[in-house]
């Protein structure tokens, strides 16, 4: 009789870990489950990262405001290198879900923002990526060439400037 008690007690947790799981919680709720390959984050482990980001906006905006740049990133996250970037130049970026690649940029002297943007060109470009201009926005997309480092803002041509 314990033994039967057992089987049932230990069925009835494998189906409350299950139905608690990503999978059976979004079912449960109507709600997608989480893409596949995704890993889901504890709440401290999602408060850790919110706070990452917090730190690197903050970072990127004291380092636009001095007007100068270092890069001492070792293994990070490509999307987060360009969420960096983004917040630093102040440029709009979109930045599509294949890219799954970490970084290393070591600068033992500070940059220009203008030499920091050629650094973020070249970076994408070593892993196969370019930043397409799109007026107000720009687009990480594969393969390609990244315009010259000083792309300008506002309206250029003949009869500007």
């Amino acid at each position: 009789m314990k033994r039967h008690k057992l089987l049932a007690l230990g069925l009835m947790c494998a189906f409350a870990f299950a139905f608690n799981n990503s999978a059976f919680a979004a079912a449960r709720n109507n709600q997608p489950a989480a893409p596949e390959g995704t890993v889901e984050l504890t709440p401290e482990e999602a408060a850790a990262a919110e706070q990452e980001e917090r730190n690197l906006i903050e970072a990127a905006q004291a380092m636009r405001r001095s007007g100068l740049v270092q890069f001492n990133f070792k293994e990070m996250d490509l999307v987060k290198f360009v969420r960096f970037m983004s917040e630093l130049l102040r440029e709009n970026i979109i930045v599509p879900p294949n890219i799954n690649a970490k970084i290393t940029i070591i600068s033992p002297r500070p940059s220009s923002l203008t030499e920091a943007r050629q650094i973020m060109l070249s970076t994408l470009q070593m892993y196969g990526f370019s930043l397409q201009d799109m007026g107000s926005y720009s687009i990480v997309r594969q393969g390609g060439s990244s315009p010259s480092p000083t792309v300008g803002r506002g309206r250029g041509g003949p009869g500007y400037g």
